[in-house]
């Protein structure tokens, strides 16, 4: 054909398409000159316009379909040359397309620069020259040979008449028994006559994959069939290995523990939009990733530690930052929080940056961290203030820690460190015990230790301590700390002594009285009538004995205490015939001959009553002697010391309580004092506080020297003195609830109270006294909290006011003593302060007033405490 330029008019009305021929075209080194017809009415018109050499024609036209438009074009320009534009790659299409007028056919993906411009040079040729038909057979061998791609010429019978290098190169690869070119023509094609996707190898290991294509031809005026391979391998490889690695990704992806998401930033500024996330991410955030695709900006539901910022991917260069880490907390749509530590880093993934994220859930592990915070500060609050000197040792026992306590008790400054072994401030040879005792700490042989001992202060002097030491031991039981606590003493040593002065005293009581009783014996002997009558009215009982220690003269209370078994007169009956109680018998016959031997004895006993209870009696022999001076025999008297046993009791607890009750407050006052005193720049405000303490302990201390004030003017008849004025019940009763309400957080008040004022001419400080003793009470003997009801009744000639608690209640027997001095309800329970003087103050201030008072109360139900104030004013 003329090598000048080639005009082509191309119908093809997709845009995407035409571009790509034009390049392929541009490419090719063709000269030529293109015109484009999206319809083929367009393209009619411009061939009447003017000559085109060759039509490139896509058979789907907006305005015409199939075999119809190449019809309708060859109708209306016969002499034109006309290639098919398809994307089909049926067998029968080539040769049908021949059939109604078309020179050749390209498939649409499959066009290379070097095709198109034979396939156009080829239909142009063979339009204005049918006979060299030989000519362009050679000169399409030679474009197929240069082909990369695999090409074979199959006629008919499925024998090959044609096959370029590139065949034979991949035949020859896969297939070791392939000939060469002269030996194969003629032969049956080595590869099916199909589309299809072959591996000439068979191994899957080393694969030889070919990619089958077929299309019909004419070779040698016959029907034949052009298979086309391409080595696929390569590509089939590389997608194998990208569906690996996706794979592999996915399953890391979703059941990664930790959260990953994947974020699309935006330049705009505006929100990141999630492009991806797995199970994690969700159970970390609470949503599905479908919720947070939706959200606008997840960055509102995310706050970072420390106020910072969400991390951004860029650098002020414009590049990509590393990896960044943070701390965030997501709030969940349950309303809790998810504290969350995560790594960022960005990507960019074509035009865009994508930012990976991996979060995990560190929620736990900061509740853990705050809850060892709390507890470290619990454990120091304590320490520091605990009411005990405490200390800690390493595990050789040197002091690693101490208390301010601890110091002030041995005299050091508030923050100095004792050095050494915390045994060398045992005094004396009890620093050895110590010792020993902590030896056998350190070799797992006790696991703690407690004694009373004496301790050095720093200025040499020695005060009595309780003290305690407990081992700290690491995972294989080896001692790693030591805590100890020690309580000064010094104040129980001192009560202990001066009870033990009242007990020496109440014994020379006693023998003083048994030698009156002797004096007043030997007095009676000539007035024994006269005697025997007031020793049977006397209330003590009286047994006198002979010798032999038979019954001379007894007296009935003598008989009731003994229990003298034998009726009638009982005079020259042996007395161990006479008694019942063996225990009893024995003692008091073996005191009898002691007496007779010139050593006279005494001994209690108890015995019990018809009411069930016990009385205690005190036993005191003297030996009776005729006036020469012999022993006539032995007088036995019999106190019923059970009053005195009762008192001392109550007296006993009441010196316990009372200086139990003194002693809490005492300590304070004197440590705050002392910092007060010795601390040299004690802030004013610190100042201030410890001087509330110190006079809020005063207070307490002041109240309890008025309660034994108080009893004291009782016990002597001074009684009280009243200064009655005119006062408002309701308004006093609410000031006195409410400073009750500030010291406990367990109870609740309810006030039952009129809404107007009523009055009373009492002594308002002596009823406010007995309002703090009762509703002090219902708040100590209810700890388990609750309500207490506080009620006024007004009256016309007498108000009465109650209190009522459902505390711990009283037993019928309590009851009957609560008003006597000293008693308390519950004196086993140490917890409950008090001296036991309250309520029978109040029973003296209320009747002083000229009002009554009575109890009410059941076991685990409670107390109700009433009692009346006159009016005053009639």
């Amino acid at each position: 054909m003329d090598q000048g330029q080639v005009r082509i008019l191309l119908f093809e009305d997709d845009p995407g398409d035409a571009r790509l021929f034009r390049l392929l075209l541009a490419g090719s080194g063709l000269r030529h000159a293109i015109e484009r017809a999206e319809t083929l009415a367009e393209g009619l018109a411009l061939l009447g316009g003017g000559a085109f050499d060759v039509a490139l024609l896509d058979l789907s036209l907006p305005d015409s379909q199939g075999w119809d438009t190449l019809g309708s074009l060859v109708s209306y320009a016969p002499e034109l040359p006309v290639i098919v534009l398809t994307g089909l790659s049926s067998p029968t299409f080539a040769e049908e397309a021949v059939a109604r007028g078309a020179q050749d056919y390209l498939r649409k993906g499959e066009v290379a620069e070097g095709l198109i411009v034979r396939t156009i040079r080829y239909a142009i040729d063979r339009k204005r020259a049918e006979g060299a038909l030989r000519q362009h057979r050679q000169r399409l061998e030679t474009i197929i040979s240069a082909n990369p791609d695999g090409m074979l010429v199959v006629d008919a019978d499925a024998l090959v008449r044609f096959a370029n290098p590139a065949a034979l190169a991949m035949l020859g690869r896969g297939l070791p028994g392939v000939p060469d070119l002269p030996g194969l023509l003629g032969q049956p094609s080595p590869v099916p006559v199909r589309d299809d996707e072959l591996d000439l190898c068979g191994d899957g290991d080393n694969p030889c994959l070919v990619e089958v294509r077929t299309a019909p031809v004419t070779w040698d005026d016959a029907p034949a069939t052009l298979v086309s391979l391409r080595d696929i391998t390569a590509q089939r490889q590389a997608e194998r290995a990208l569906r690996e690695a996706e794979l592999r990704y996915r399953t890391i992806f979703e059941h990664s523990l930790d959260g990953i998401s994947v974020y699309e930033h935006r330049d705009d500024g505006s929100a990141p939009r999630l492009v991806d996330c797995n199970r994690g991410y969700e159970r970390m955030a609470g949503r599905t990733r479908d919720n947070l695709r939706d959200m606008d900006d997840v960055r509102r539901l995310q706050v970072y530690l420390g106020g910072r910022k969400p991390p951004e991917p860029f650098r002020d260069d414009g590049g990509l930052r590393g990896p960044q880490s943070a701390v965030y907390s997501w709030l969940r749509p349950d309303g809790r929080e998810n504290w969350i530590e995560s790594v960022s880093v960005p990507v960019r993934d074509g035009d865009r940056v994508l930012v990976f994220g991996i979060g995990r859930d560190v929620s736990r592990r900061r509740k853990q961290e705050e809850a060892l915070q709390q507890s470290e500060a619990r454990f120091r609050a304590v320490f520091e203030h605990a009411p005990l000197g405490v200390f800690i040792t390493d595990h050789d026992g040197s002091f690693v820690k101490t208390n301010r306590l601890f110091n002030v008790l041995h005299g050091f400054a508030a923050a100095e460190l004792p050095l050494g072994h915390f045994s060398e401030l045992v005094y004396g040879h009890e620093a050895g015990d110590v010792r020993a005792l902590f030896a056998e700490l350190h070799r797992g042989e006790r696991n703690g230790f407690f004694l009373e001992t004496r301790h050095l202060r720093s200025d040499g002097t020695v005060f009595p301590v309780r003290l305690a030491v407990a081992a700290i031991r690491g995972r294989k039981a080896d001692l790693q700390y030591a805590v100890g606590m020690l309580e000064d003493i010094s104040e129980r040593r001192a009560a202990e002594a001066e009870l033990q002065g009242y007990r020496a005293r109440l014994e020379n009581m006693v023998l003083e009285r048994t030698r009156d009783l002797e004096q007043a014996l030997g007095t009676a002997e000539s007035h024994r009538e006269k005697i025997d009558l007031i020793l049977r009215s006397v209330s003590e009982g009286l047994l006198v004995t002979d010798p032999d220690h038979r019954v001379v003269l007894t007296n009935p209370a003598a008989e009731d205490i003994l229990g003298l078994a034998a009726p009638g007169d009982l005079v020259a009956e042996a007395v161990a015939d006479l008694i019942e109680d063996a225990p009893l018998r024995k003692r008091l016959v073996h005191c009898l001959d002691d007496t007779m031997g010139g050593a006279p004895c005494q001994f209690g006993f108890s015995r019990p009553t018809e009411a069930g209870g016990v009385h205690h009696y005190t036993a005191s022999t003297s030996e009776v002697r005729d006036a020469g001076g012999g022993r006539t025999g032995v007088v036995t008297v019999l106190h019923d010391v059970t009053s005195e046993r009762e008192l001392d009791r109550m007296k006993n607890e009441f010196l316990t309580t009372a200086a139990h009750e003194l002693r809490t407050p005492l300590t304070t006052i004197l440590g705050f004092s002392e910092l007060l005193v010795t601390g040299g720049d004690i802030p004013l405000v610190e100042q201030r506080q410890y001087l509330g303490y110190i006079n809020e302990q005063a207070a307490l201390v002041s109240g309890i020297v008025a309660d034994l004030l108080d009893i004291s003017r009782i016990e002597m008849g001074q009684g009280f003195s009243l200064k009655r004025r005119p006062c408002d019940l309701v308004a006093l009763i609410r000031r006195k609830v409410a400073a009750h309400i500030v010291g406990t957080r367990r109870h609740s008040f309810r006030l039952l109270l009129p809404e107007t004022p009523v009055p009373a001419v009492v002594d308002a400080d002596k009823v406010a006294q007995v309002l703090d003793n009762v509703l002090s009470n219902a708040v100590k003997y209810s700890p388990g909290g609750g309500v207490v009801e506080v009620r006024l009744r007004p009256g016309q000639d007498a108000h009465e006011v109650s209190v009522r608690d459902n505390g711990m209640g009283m037993s019928p027997e309590q009851l009957s003593r609560m008003f006597e001095k000293f008693y308390r309800g519950d004196a086993s329970n140490t917890g409950i302060p008090g001296t036991g003087l309250g309520m029978s103050i109040v029973k003296h201030l209320i009747e002083a007033h000229g009002g009554e008072v009575a109890v009410e109360s059941a076991k685990d139900v409670g107390t109700t405490v009433r009692f009346t104030l006159p009016t005053g004013t009639s």
